[in-house]
């Protein structure tokens, strides 16, 4: 008995060395085999195909969606390559498309269309993904392209996240080193972190369980269905207030963004086309219609904003845009173009199926004039 309870230490000791060691292999055979040493906007190579569960709140989209990445974490049939005109898709959950479809979103159908008229194969990358600003962006745009090589031109949709992310205080939104990356990529190199157990292989592993994990379970949550409900009844029974929209700095940081990432393009000679963001908020607009556009309305309290004032306001940053209309930067002012109703949108700014479609004609009549290629 005693001399067990002498070897107690002992076994205790061992045990914590043999797990010290375990890990510290394991951690070896991480960076060796599958390291963080890239930036990927997308977790590469995903294959889902789920449910989308809100569908009885939301007419133009279909029962099921499929998701798909390849290995270099964009979306595209085709890679950017030689002898390919390279075009990178950056943008926010408008250039994502996740509920209408891998075969439905916009740049799926505009490369279709492109390689069936133009002689040059052309491959568009989409690094689309649902919260993404300009702020992001700037940063996606410096670090993914000399990284992925071949890119001639870069297209983005942009304007709604920066809006949205406007109408709350600017501490809500304050974004460190970390926080940016980690919200702009899905996986990047782990030496970005300052914290040592982050820049630990096991660390960033861990990590990325548990968001592939959530990822699959994208739109079969309940939690979501309770979410929009709760936002429509909040809508619904919200004071409209008179107090106009206070965006000037937010405008002004915007711009700067859109500054960086068209000085980026020229110096690289890659041809910047800046796409305008469409939303369903028009001055007249229905109860049912604003009733649409809970998820992207600010409800402070009891009240919120006029459908009126949140168009003024995101026209304040299609605005920005259009001031960037020059030779070398291409507008494309899709916000003018495509129609407010919802037949192609289905809330305050996420297309249909149908208007993914229109999204896709309407660029590729701009495009077949404007790109460079034949």
């Amino acid at each position: 008995m005693k001399r067990k309870l002498k070897k107690a230490p002992q076994n205790i000791l061992l045990g914590l060395f043999g797990s010290v060691l375990a890990l510290v292999l394991l951690e070896l055979g991480l960076r060796l085999l599958i390291p963080h040493n890239k930036y990927y906007a997308l977790y590469p190579n995903l294959n889902i195909q789920t449910e989308f569960i809100a569908n009885q709140y939301y007419s133009g989209l279909p029962l099921e969606f499929q998701y798909t990445s390849n290995d270099e974490g964009y979306r595209s049939k085709h890679k950017l390559e030689e002898g390919r005109y390279g075009i990178l898709a950056l943008g926010g959950s408008t250039t994502e498309c996740t509920y209408i479809g891998e075969k439905a979103n916009w740049t799926f159908l505009l490369e279709e269309k492109l390689n069936a008229q133009l002689n040059t194969e052309v491959t568009i990358a989409n690094v689309g993904s649902a919260g993404m600003s300009s702020k992001h962006h700037v940063v996606q745009l410096e670090r993914l392209e000399p990284q992925l090589g071949h890119v001639n031109a870069v297209i983005i949709l942009v304007g709604i996240n920066d809006f949205i992310k406007s109408l709350y205080s600017p501490e809500h939104f304050s974004l460190d080193k970390r926080t940016l990356l980690a919200k702009a990529f899905a996986k990047y190199p782990r030496s970005e972190n300052e914290k040592w157990y982050q820049r630990t292989e096991l660390w960033m592993h861990y990590r990325d369980f548990r968001v592939v994990r959530a990822k699959k379970r994208h739109g079969a949550i309940k939690s979501f269905v309770t979410t929009i409900s709760k936002r429509r009844n909040a809508l619904k029974n919200a004071r409209v207030s008179s107090v106009g929209l206070s965006l000037n700095n937010a405008l002004a940081e915007y711009s700067s963004n859109i500054q960086s990432i068209v000085d980026y393009c020229r110096d690289r000679n890659i041809m910047p086309i800046l796409i305008t963001q469409p939303t369903l908020w028009h001055h007249g607009m229905s109860e049912r219609e604003f009733e649409l556009t809970a998820l992207g309305a600010y409800i402070e309290g009891d009240s919120t904003y006029s459908a009126s004032a949140y168009e003024q306001g995101m026209n304040g940053f299609n605005n920005v845009l259009r001031e960037f209309a020059n030779d070398s930067v291409r507008v494309i002012d899709l916000a003018n173009i495509l129609p407010k109703d919802t037949i192609h949108l289905y809330d305050h700014c996420h297309f249909t199926m149908e208007g993914s479609y229109a999204v896709s004609e309407i660029l590729l009549s701009d495009l077949l004039s404007t790109l460079p290629i034949k």
